[in-house]
């Protein structure tokens, strides 16, 4: 006999694969796809083709957001990225799809969210946003590397950020504030930031804290009515009070030097010089006390016997001065007269 056999080739299929941003639909490339099968793959008769959670083919997208497989076997597949476009986060959906004779070829559209960045810069406290405030901000590779300002709203965004470290250092600050120049980081994997697909980073600047005091040079206890200006190293007037119950504060002020002047003491006090002093750049409250010397009332009685006095030679007078050291071991002298 004559014996012809026939064989046939298995019909195969193509996935082909279309990326874009998911906000401006530009077309992505360089998102890397991973396509394994689904379950076994098997011919009529049972054989076993390609095996379950097998990797048939890995695909990268080009300029045109595009990656086509090679010639698979018909069946079910997974597809799933494996690596998002720099800046971008990665697309963990699983993809289903099923190769069969009336679907030899079969398109899978995946739109990647681009991740962002967010230094949101505040006062310490009361929450107030800071505009102005300049960062230097870079990754290791230094394909990202630059100093910026906060913006109107007080934040530095920055949005497609690749995978890997990256760093921000405060490098300025508003006067009154004190610098934070530590090196801080963030890490971005799979396109997100710290784990985020959106992260903001709150940076807070405390600032310098003046209490100025007015005590009795005696007792150390806060006096009321003195009136006082603090004044910068130019001379000019920063700010006019009355002295209370308590230490006066003055926060948000610039480091430098400054003068306190009382200008006027209080009833029963003597006027004190000026003071000049340094504010430093610190958030510890800096404290700048003024001690005034409290005057006391001294009664001198000074007896006569009046056969003593001869009227003729008019009013009998006696002046009295009183010398002597003050509570601040100062050399005091006062006078006066009785008729």
């Amino acid at each position: 006999p004559l014996v012809v056999k026939y064989f046939d080739k298995n019909a195969m299929g193509k996935i082909q694969i279309k990326k874009n941003d998911a906000e401006t639909k530009e077309k992505l490339s360089g998102a890397v796809f991973e396509i394994k099968a689904a379950k076994d793959i098997k011919t009529a008769g049972g054989t076993t083709l390609v095996a379950a959670n097998t990797v048939v083919d890995t695909v990268t997208t080009d300029g045109n957001g595009s990656a086509a497989s090679k010639q698979l076997e018909l069946g079910q597949y997974i597809v799933k990225e494996k690596t998002a476009p720099d800046g971008y986060v990665l697309d963990t959906t699983e993809h289903a799809v099923t190769l069969d004779d009336s679907h030899t070829s079969v398109n899978v559209a995946v739109q990647n969210q681009k991740n962002a960045i967010v230094l949101q810069k505040v006062s310490k406290n009361d929450g107030t946003v800071m505009e102005g405030v300049t960062f230097h901000v870079w990754n290791d590779d230094k394909s990202y590397d630059k100093t910026q300002k906060t913006d109107s709203n007080g934040r530095i965004t920055i949005d497609g950020v690749k995978d890997g470290t990256w760093h921000y250092q405060e490098t300025a600050t508003k006067d009154g504030y004190v610098l934070d120049n530590a090196v801080k980081d963030f890490t971005v994997s799979d396109g997100k930031v710290n784990g985020q697909s959106n992260l903001t980073i709150t940076v807070e600047n405390d600032y310098t804290k003046l209490d100025l005091a007015k005590v009795d040079s005696g007792t150390g206890e806060n006096i009321s009515g003195a009136k006082l200006s603090l004044l910068d190293s130019n001379g000019r007037l920063v700010e006019s009070w009355t002295s209370g119950s308590t230490p006066h504060r003055i926060e948000k002020l610039k480091p430098g030097k400054y003068t306190l002047r009382e200008d006027e003491a209080p009833k029963n006090y003597k006027i004190v010089d000026p003071i000049t002093f340094a504010l430093e750049s610190k958030a510890d409250v800096q404290t700048i006390t003024m001690e005034d010397l409290r005057y006391a009332d001294l009664t001198i009685v000074k007896r006569i016997k009046a056969s003593d006095i001869t009227w003729a030679h008019g009013n009998p007078t006696f002046i009295f001065t009183v010398k002597g050291k003050d509570i601040n071991g100062k050399d005091r002298t006062f006078q006066d007269y009785v008729v």
